[in-house]
């Protein structure tokens, strides 16, 4: 698998694997051993607070390039290839902020299989 990232979205993949080796070192007791699923859900819904502010703070002069030229009678595939060419910080050509919503949806999803 090829990992894609522009600007700092490796924070993505880093931080969740770095959350779970440290929840998998707190929750680790004798009485009860967490299953890998809950680990990845609590370390994706950490995960998810954290890279929200992130992405928002280190993508901002982003949104501002992209409202300006989104201005005017263009397209809607126009404004969403201008949204996912033009940020900066991006892991898998996703925004970093954009990751905290799709890492709550699948702690959703997992909690279903």
């Amino acid at each position: 698998m090829f990992l894609v990232w522009k600007g700092r979205g490796l924070i993505v993949p880093a931080l969740i694997f770095v959350l779970y080796g440290i929840l998998y070192h707190l929750f680790k007791t004798p009485e009860y051993d967490y299953s890998i699923m809950q680990r990845y859900g609590y370390s994706f819904i950490i995960a998810s607070f954290i890279l929200w502010p992130l992405g928002k703070y280190w993508n901002k002069d982003c949104r501002e390039r992209i409202a300006e030229m989104n201005k005017g009678d263009i397209s809607w595939d126009k404004k969403i290839e201008n949204i996912f060419e033009n940020y900066d910080h991006t892991f898998l050509f996703i925004p970093i902020e954009y990751w905290s919503v799709l890492l709550i949806i699948l702690v959703i999803v997992f909690q279903f299989i």
